[in-house]
């Protein structure tokens, strides 16, 4: 037997171990994780706009466009959207890139039935400099209402500019609207919560405070609640939601979620139903 060859094996061996660690060390993965923010890097652009594309006697066909740009170049980029009907979920897009600024993606919806569609987009850099993990985000989104009119067509509109307008407004409105209350109204009896202990906040709220605080809130700590919540969002509710039997399923068909922030500063509770009527609460503590 040659004496060499366990030493050529063995390093064989060490060599292909390397070139696997090297490998895995450097890999980017898709992921948002909340890290300190760095103020000195900004979106100079981040929007989600719902658009019209085809239009039938009774079908009408939309895309939800994502797009964002950061003032510099950063190690990753990526951007989350979920996409609503009246008042439940019906898609969602996910796009990330390494070393990069700019993102766009679009997804397309077909509706048949008076529809209120709302989108919400989370855009998020992560940043490396020096060792030290770093962030910036900015979230946006947009709604468009959806009728059909005694085959006579297809009608939509972003913000209510007639009379037919406003009745189908406040219609979609209302049906929305019930059905994302009784999803609370039956998550505070499974849950026994009070509400008077908390602020009550849709997800489509959060736009809002992007620059203005969350009551109770300073801005910095608002910021700070926001990059948290994305990332808690985005690992138990986009890539899945973990049932009380531990099951896993995905969040289509589930409800807008609702935000619940305790007047004492201690926690955050996030709370929805699934398509199945199951309902979800996840649970932050607020550092």
């Amino acid at each position: 037997m040659n004496k060499k060859l366990p030493l050529i094996i063995f390093c064989l061996v060490f060599l292909t171990g390397l070139l696997w660690f090297l490998q895995t060390e450097h890999k980017v993965s898709e992921s948002i994780t909340y890290f300190p923010i760095d103020e000195t890097i900004t979106f100079t652009d981040a929007k989600t706009e719902i658009k019209a594309t085809k239009e039938k006697e009774n079908t009408i066909k939309l895309e939800v466009h994502t797009f964002s740009n950061s003032d510099q170049e950063t190690f990753l980029r990526q951007d989350i959207t979920f996409i609503y009907q009246n008042g439940r979920l019906i898609g969602s897009s996910n796009q990330w890139r390494e070393n990069s600024k700019l993102l766009k993606q679009r997804k397309k919806i077909t509706l048949k039935e008076p529809s209120l569609i709302e989108a919400l987009s989370f855009h998020h850099a992560e940043i490396h400099k020096d060792g030290n993990i770093f962030s910036a985000q900015s979230i946006s989104n947009d709604k468009m209402y959806v009728f059909f009119q005694n085959n006579k067509g297809s009608y939509y509109f972003n913000t209510a500019g007639n009379d037919l307008e406003k009745i189908w407004q406040e219609k979609l409105d209302a049906r929305a609207n019930k059905v994302i209350m009784d999803s609370l109204k039956k998550a505070t009896d499974t849950f026994q919560l009070n509400l008077d202990y908390f602020t009550v906040l849709s997800l489509m709220d959060l736009p809002n405070y992007a620059t203005k605080p969350l009551p109770n809130f300073s801005q910095q700590q608002t910021n700070k609640l926001i990059g948290q919540l994305s990332e808690g969002i985005y690992k138990n509710y986009f890539l899945g939601i973990r049932k009380k039997d531990g099951t896993f399923i995905k969040p289509l068909g589930s409800t807008i979620p609702f935000i619940l922030l305790s007047k004492n500063k201690q926690s955050i509770y996030v709370v929805f139903e699934t398509k199945e009527g199951e309902s979800i609460l996840l649970k932050q503590t607020i550092q």
